[in-house]
């Protein structure tokens, strides 16, 4: 990972690439962190970086307008993704009207950093991972694996229930199940599967979806279904995501 580090205090500048390299150490993420005293000078190094961090506060530029004129270069990509590093907390409200990817206070820094990384690592990787594709109606309709939320049957079709709309398909669950279970999604009724990424909850009698559905589980399939429910949310845990 590339990250470029701007601050106008030498002293300060030098203590937060150390921080960010011991950190990334312990975490095994190999980082490579250049430093700079005027970002001004400094945006098309900066944009070429995975992750910057920039203090809010410093003379000619400071970090909200850098931050602003990196995501005016940046031609709509999300990279690199920006930190903003501050010694004053009245700043954050100020500061989220750039969309940064996050905040480090200086007064926190070795505490705060480790998780900053391990969440910028999969953001990135999330970014260049390219994304699960499915072919529906003959290849005439193309839908992303992150865009659906669950399927269900009706009738002799499957429909494909979506973030902002629906599709469907002439099919059988058992078919589309055994597909989908690869990607993240559980079976949980004869005529449910779900994707685990948007369950809220998993009880013994129903499922509760993000969009505030709510669908039943089947008795054939609960004990399977929040057994890989489980394992999701422990996975989870392991990974920091929690």
């Amino acid at each position: 990972m590339n990250i470029g580090i701007v601050d106008d205090d030498y002293l300060f500048l030098d203590y937060l690439r150390d921080t960010i390299i011991n950190a990334a150490k312990n975490i095994e993420l190999e980082v490579n962190a250049a430093c700079f005293n005027d970002g001004e000078k400094h945006i098309e190094e900066l944009q070429k970086c995975d992750m910057v961090f920039l203090d809010i506060e410093m003379p000619n530029m400071g970090g909200l307008e850098l931050s602003q004129e990196i995501r005016n270069q940046r031609n709509g990509k999300e990279l690199p993704l920006v930190v903003f590093v501050t010694s004053r907390d009245n700043y954050v409200f100020t500061a989220l009207s750039c969309y940064p990817f996050s905040f480090i206070r200086k007064s926190y820094v070795d505490i705060e950093i480790a998780n900053c990384l391990i969440q910028a690592k999969k953001r990135i990787d999330s970014l260049r991972t390219p994304p699960k594709i499915i072919q529906l109606n003959g290849g005439k309709e193309l839908l992303t694996i992150e865009d659906i939320i669950y399927v269900e049957k009706e009738g002799n079709k499957i429909v494909y229930k979506c973030k902002y709309s629906e599709y469907k398909e002439r099919g059988t669950m058992t078919k589309v199940a055994k597909v989908l279970e690869n990607m993240g999604f559980i079976r949980i009724h004869e005529g449910f599967a779900v994707n685990v990424e948007f369950v809220t909850y998993m009880d013994n009698k129903n499922v509760g979806m993000y969009n505030g559905k709510v669908l039943p589980i089947g008795r054939t399939y609960k004990e399977r279904a929040k057994k890989c429910y489980e394992e999701w949310i422990n996975k989870k845990a392991r990974m920091g995501m929690w």
